[in-house]
């Protein structure tokens, strides 16, 4: 059964220690978009399927052949990861992770960081208050617009940290990740766990969501005024 429980709210600390909060929501199966000023791998792997002379073009995690995509177990004392790509400062407005499970009475607590900087601490993320579509694919979104965090030039990282959890599955939520490949060829997922282990060069489903520094808006609108300008002399 799905939750629909919208969204909650978790207060965090940033690092200067001035309060800040984090909205973490459950988006489903609704996929983020990825615009002109974004980044990210949303699963869209085409791959062929040739079986008894009938060819068959997937192009998803979930409809796609073995191999495509898979989930991992993501509990206390584990983290993960992606880099990223961005070639122009930008204002980061949300991190979508897919993921494939979260459980009813299945709770864990993270720990955000982005370009190596605490954004957030204790937050703690409840199953009863997301979407567990088995089979399927949903997404979690961390909303940090409130934080005026920055990308920089090259590359960027972020990075979710798990402090505890809790509950009757041997993990509290699985996100999902390419098996077969570096699909996005701008970065790469990381990943730390207990037990077992990731293939190299595999990448998170995942979206990073941005908006232009006001200060590169205001260009772009002076350099508007003036061309607008000079057309009327």
């Amino acid at each position: 059964m799905n939750k629909l429980a919208p969204f909650f709210f978790a207060s965090a600390f940033a690092m200067s220690s001035a309060t800040a909060q984090v909205a973490v929501s459950d988006s489903g199966t609704t996929t983020p978009t990825i615009g002109a000023n974004d980044a990210g791998f949303i699963g869209d792997v085409i791959d062929t399927e040739t079986n008894d002379g009938t060819t068959t073009i997937f192009d998803n995690w979930t409809t796609g052949p073995a191999g495509d995509g898979a989930r991992f177990g993501f509990n206390d004392g584990e983290n993960f990861g992606q880099s990223f790509e961005f070639g122009s400062v930008a204002q980061v407005q949300s991190i979508f992770v897919a993921y494939n499970q979260f459980r009813n009475g299945q709770t864990i607590t993270v720990d955000l960081d982005f370009n190596g900087v605490s954004v957030a601490t204790g937050l703690l993320l409840d199953g009863n208050n997301f979407s567990s579509a088995n089979p399927g694919l949903s997404w979690m979104e961390f909303d940090i617009s409130s934080q005026n965090i920055q990308t920089v030039i090259g590359t960027n990282d972020f990075l979710l940290t798990a402090t505890a959890d809790s509950g009757p599955e041997s993990f509290a939520f699985a996100p999902i990740y390419s098996r077969d490949g570096d699909y996005y060829a701008d970065g790469a997922m990381t990943a730390s766990f207990t037990s077992g282990g990731l293939p190299n060069g595999s990448d998170l489903g995942f979206v990073v969501t941005t908006v232009p520094e006001p200060s590169t808006s205001i260009l772009l609108l002076g350099s508007v005024f003036g061309l607008a300008m000079l057309r009327r002399r």
